[in-house]
């Protein structure tokens, strides 16, 4: 397998060098149109039959490659947003062989009213469980660790989560919140005033990107995925839950595709500050349920959300 990858950008050179041969070039410019001739002779070269894509902004430049090459274009599509109709999308539609969605609410999504439906299948995503090998690291238990791990953007909803930290930690002074993640500049900034205003600075901290996500996942009681606009898919759910970290989300997106309420993790109808520290509270007293979720999380992540069952169902797919 090989992984076309934009030059100079040494995090995903070195994530995709783990897994795949990668071939740098340059996709920022004129959206790769000027690696046009390049990527033909690779493809040529490597005698490659599938090309695939995971967006938009190249989809012309996999349109000629297809015509040069003759590849099995796939558009795996990671977003819950409705197909477009214009002229353009409709050319897309129609040259590309497969599309892969992450979901099934990605696949309602794009399918409604969409004449080329029969071209789509839904694959879920799935975790490289060799990122998280045993361990028999554990929260410390002087503490009760509330954590996040994603993009620190403002349709993540972390304000909600901050303020049920801040409510329960007037009852609970072991509380304490961890937020993991790049993002926004200025939404980071609003957060930290946030954080500064009710006074939770003292256990609420931002940990910034973090390449541990392993011991991140296991030194947290709870992980949230409070997010304010339907999630396509929820891999930092699937990871927490493979480290055996209880979950908590919302029903919004595909979530409740990964999670079994009260089952293998907790789903929330209306996430708000109060619900989720009610949530939160249930766990910090029943110590047996929050452990029980986590188990039965490892359970169904490792049953049917790992890259190996991913990679199988993706290869029935295209």
């Amino acid at each position: 397998m090989f992984t076309a990858v934009n030059k100079n950008n040494e995090l995903m050179h070195r994530r995709f060098s783990e897994v795949s041969s990668v071939f740098t070039t340059r996709l920022h410019t004129l959206n790769g149109l000027f690696s046009l001739c390049a990527l033909t002779r690779f493809i040529r070269e490597n005698r490659i039959s599938h090309l695939m894509i995971h967006t938009g902004k190249i989809a012309a430049l996999s349109i000629l490659l297809k015509k040069l090459t003759g590849v099995r274009l796939i558009f795996v599509k990671h977003n819950v947003v409705a197909n477009k109709t214009d002229f353009y999308h409709r050319l897309i539609q129609k040259n590309t062989d497969r599309f892969i969605c992450v979901s099934r609410l990605v696949y309602d999504v794009q399918t409604a009213d969409n004449p080329f439906k029969e071209k789509y299948r839904i694959v879920h995503n799935g975790i490289d469980t060799g990122r998280f090998p045993p361990s028999q690291e554990k929260p410390d238990s002087r503490f009760f660790t509330v954590a996040y791990a994603g993009r620190i953007s403002p349709e993540k909803g972390l304000e909600n989560l901050i303020e049920a930290c801040v409510i329960l930690h007037r009852k609970y002074p072991q509380i304490r919140l961890k937020l993991a993640g790049d993002g926004h500049p200025d939404y980071m900034c609003r957060l930290k005033r946030d954080v500064s205003a009710s006074g939770a600075e003292p256990f609420v901290s931002f940990e910034g990107f973090t390449e541990k996500l392993a011991s991140f996942y296991r030194q947290s009681d709870v992980v949230v995925l409070p997010s304010l606009v339907p999630e396509a898919f929820g891999l930092s759910l699937c990871e927490a839950m493979y480290c055996r970290t209880a979950v908590i989300s919302n029903t919004l997106g595909a979530q409740k595709e990964i999670i079994e309420h009260h089952q293998s993790g907790i789903l929330l109808d209306r996430l708000t500050p109060e619900s989720l520290a009610d949530e939160i509270e249930r766990l910090v007293l029943n110590p047996e349920t929050k452990n029980a979720l986590a188990t039965a999380g490892h359970q169904c992540v490792a049953n049917r959300f790992t890259i190996n069952h991913t990679a199988d169902k993706l290869l029935d797919a295209i």
